[in-house]
């Protein structure tokens, strides 16, 4: 049985100088082949800043390595490369200052692994690339990247994304992925348009589809169950949409719901204006009220009536602070009348919020 050919070191790098068509005549004369670029520094490779280039190249059916490769800065191009059934390695890999490009590429059965990689500031893009088997993103590094896309591609295994943090929305629109997504330990932010926009109450997504990469998210957490994280890129998609899809009336009704109650989430920004609310109107029931022996108190017990109309005991706080306050229930004014109502209103605004809230939290 003849020995596995593995093309690798001084080899490998001569072979892929000669061009993509040598580089391609070889791979299909020897079609199980291994090609291994572990450790190799591409940077040194670079003339005159020209791009690390392996576009259109086909690789044997055998493993390929490119782990702990040095690219360097500048491009770095895949596109339309051709992987074999063997698993493909970017682990540890160090792409610099630059965009990395595997747009169209092809992988086959074996899985696709960046677990560890760094990449500088620039683009990296997936858009429309085809796994047969199973992709690991999974980087050390990806915090100055201006862009992540993961658009139109084809995943027929797995695609596990570990713990990273990201100032970039992952792109994954009109994505076919075949099983759930596991994105509890990625941190996806998206970026701002400029420092200016850190002065304004809201502050305004650099790229306008960033909400629809949010709203991709969010699916692909409810198709998984996840139901916090669906929430917690619904309230990105919204955030995301301010000045841009949101403007007018409808940027001031969401806002108000994001500062009111963090988009359904919180317990504590509703409760605490409820009963600012009901301290609020106390003070002005006390304040307005015309029996010369009320109290503070008498105003305070009146408004938790109209607050929270459903206790116990509402009807009761409401009539007997109510002739404390005006000496009986006829002689309350007209404008008083007026603003129980709104009261009412307001605070019923703030119980369902807080019923939200409870809701998302518990459930499964």
């Amino acid at each position: 049985m003849s020995e596995k050919i593995v093309l690798k070191g001084d080899d490998a790098i001569a072979l892929w100088k000669a061009g993509k068509d040598t580089w391609n005549q070889w791979a299909k004369e020897n079609p199980e082949a291994d090609v291994d670029f572990s450790d190799v520094d591409f940077s040194n490779r670079r003339k005159n800043g020209e791009p690390i280039s392996f576009r259109k190249y086909v690789f044997p059916e055998g493993n390929v390595d490119f782990s702990g490769a040095q690219f360097g800065r500048g491009l770095v191009s895949f596109f339309d490369a051709r992987f074999g059934k063997g698993d493909v390695s970017f682990i540890d890999a160090q792409f610099g200052k630059g965009d990395v490009n595997f747009r169209g590429a092809q992988f086959g059965e074996g899985n696709v692994n960046f677990s560890g990689a760094q990449f500088g500031e620039g683009e990296v893009r997936f858009y429309g690339a085809d796994w047969k088997g199973g992709c690991i993103f999974d980087p050390s590094e990806v915090r100055s990247l201006k862009s992540l896309d993961f658009s139109s591609v084809s995943i027929e295994g797995d695609l596990s994304f570990g713990q990273f943090s990201t100032s970039c929305v992952i792109d994954l629109r009109h994505s076919k992925i075949n099983r759930p997504i596991d994105l509890d330990r990625v941190d996806i932010n998206y970026e701002l348009e400029s420092e200016n926009w850190k002065k304004w109450p809201f502050h305004r997504a650099a790229k306008p589809h960033a909400s629809t990469c949010f709203r991709r998210l969010k699916k692909l957490a409810k198709e998984a169950d996840d139901h916090q994280r669906a929430l917690d890129f619904y309230a990105k998609e919204m955030r995301s949409s301010y000045g841009h899809s949101l403007t007018g009336w409808k940027l001031a009704l969401f806002f108000a719901y994001d500062k009111i109650s963090d988009y359904g989430r919180s317990l504590l920004y509703p409760f605490l204006y409820l009963v600012l609310c009901t301290e609020v109107f106390g003070i002005i029931y006390w304040w307005k009220g015309t029996e010369t022996t009320r109290c503070i108190y008498d105003g305070l017990t009146f408004s938790l009536g109209h607050a929270v109309p459903l206790y116990a005991g509402s009807r009761e706080a409401r009539t007997g602070n109510a002739n404390a306050l005006f000496g009986s229930i006829d002689k309350i004014p007209d404008y008083i009348h007026i603003l129980t109502v709104g009261q009412g209103l307001i605070c019923g605004v703030f119980l369902f919020l807080i019923a939200l809230a409870l809701r998302n939290h518990f459930r499964s």
